[in-house]
């Protein structure tokens, strides 16, 4: 009897020993899964808040069109008000016969340029008032930021990596669910455990893989 006991005692040692190594390797697989899923929630964190900063950005750039060109708007007025007060003593100084009228007209001709920039006058008398516009705003846009564009579509692009990430992530929690599972099966289901611990390696890999082209792409 004791024979068959001693025997019975090593034939279930080693099973008991596999069984336990492909738990310990199943519980370090978690960890490493929970740890990369950490990692990757924290990067979905970050990118989601540069996208928010990207947006907040290019609305501020929005705002600072906005009042560029309102602004750019106002002196276009006050100086194109004073041009046509000088095109029209201009003409009247031309079509005058009288001299002392024609020296008022004049007088207040040369009065009225002071107050817009002779250099937007065209050769024809006319007014330039898309080049000093375009000079107004290219001015404007040294000192502050004018283009919302390039803020909006950075922003879409942060999303995009973050819902790329949170498909990683989705991808994460079903390997560990795996993982989990292999680990709580019965040793003498070996090739069920295997099975769920190779596809949540599989998963692992593919995950971990996404996640490093991702990051590079960015």
């Amino acid at each position: 009897m004791t024979i068959k006991r001693q025997t019975r005692s090593l034939i279930v040692l080693p099973k008991d020993e596999h069984g336990s190594h492909f738990q310990t390797l199943m519980a370090i697989m978690i960890a490493a899964v929970t740890l990369i899923g950490a990692l990757v929630a924290w990067r979905i964190a970050l990118t989601t808040e540069a996208a928010t900063d990207a947006d907040f950005a290019g609305m501020q750039a929005v705002l600072a069109a906005e009042e560029t060109q309102i602004s750019n708007d106002v002196d276009l007025f006050r100086h194109y008000r004073a041009y046509t007060q000088y095109s029209v003593y201009s003409d009247l100084q031309s079509e005058l016969v009288d001299a002392s009228a024609s020296e008022i007209a004049e007088g207040s001709a040369a009065t009225s340029q002071i107050f817009f920039p002779r250099r937007y006058l065209n050769r024809d008398g006319s007014y330039a008032i898309e080049r000093q516009l375009g000079e107004l705003w290219a001015q404007a846009s040294q000192d502050r930021d004018l283009n919302a564009m390039p803020h909006f579509m950075e922003a879409d692009l942060l999303r995009d990596k973050a819902s790329q990430l949170t498909g990683i992530f989705i991808l994460l929690t079903m390997s560990l669910f795996f993982y989990t599972s292999a680990e709580g099966i019965y040793h003498e289901r070996r090739r069920l455990r295997y099975t769920l611990g190779s596809i949540g390696t599989v998963l692992l890999l593919v995950t971990v893989l996404a996640a490093l082209l991702i990051e590079l792409q960015s």
